[in-house]
């Protein structure tokens, strides 16, 4: 039939609805694809944000993903399982927020699919809690540099974006590693 699956590795006719094969065990259907990547251009809303499937039921993928956050240092400020999960992941490193910690907000959202979940992650900065990182930039762009407050604000918008785009896009790919990791245990 033609909706039977046959499997790659020891080609076995499975049913269509089959994710591992029922003579060998092997998986129908990758552990994690990404099927979607995006990132937001500078100047807009910023941040990053990525699609991908998963052969997990959604709860397993909400799941998989609270663990994978919480490994990352991260906490759960909102969820509605299994359809979605919102993390707070706290980002550090010494050039960008010299030594400060900011906060990366991730919002999860997680959707049946054919062959499992489709999961999207969206991360962007938490503002309030980049704000001694801005102010530090700030008085040093105005004190040190001697040009004044336009230099310091440049600064602080250069900073933003980078954390905002960079650090969340690193932030974003960690935690789907993570979460995939933790799926295919």
């Amino acid at each position: 039939m033609a909706d039977e699956r046959k499997c790659p590795t020891c080609g076995a006719i499975n049913p269509p609805e089959a994710r591992f094969c029922s003579s060998c065990g092997a998986p129908l259907v990758a552990a994690a694809t990404n099927a979607i990547f995006s990132s937001s251009p500078p100047g807009a809303a910023g941040g990053a944000a990525r699609t991908l499937t998963l052969s997990l039921d959604p709860a397993q993928a909400f799941a998989a993903f609270q663990q994978a956050g919480i490994a990352l240092g991260g906490a759960v400020v909102g969820d509605a399982p299994p359809n979605r999960l919102m993390l707070s992941i706290p980002h550090k490193d010494a050039w960008t927020t010299i030594g400060f910690t900011a906060k990366l907000d991730c919002d999860i959202q997680i959707a049946p699919d054919p062959v499992g979940s489709r999961v999207t992650v969206s991360t962007r900065l938490h503002f309030a809690s980049a704000i001694p990182v801005f102010l530090v930039y700030l008085v040093g762009g105005v004190a040190f540099f001697g040009y004044g407050l336009i230099l310091g604000v440049a600064i602080d918008v250069w900073v933003y974006y980078k954390l905002n785009g960079e650090a969340s896009e690193k932030a974003t790919a960690a935690l789907i590693e993570r979460a995939t990791a933790v799926a295919a245990d």
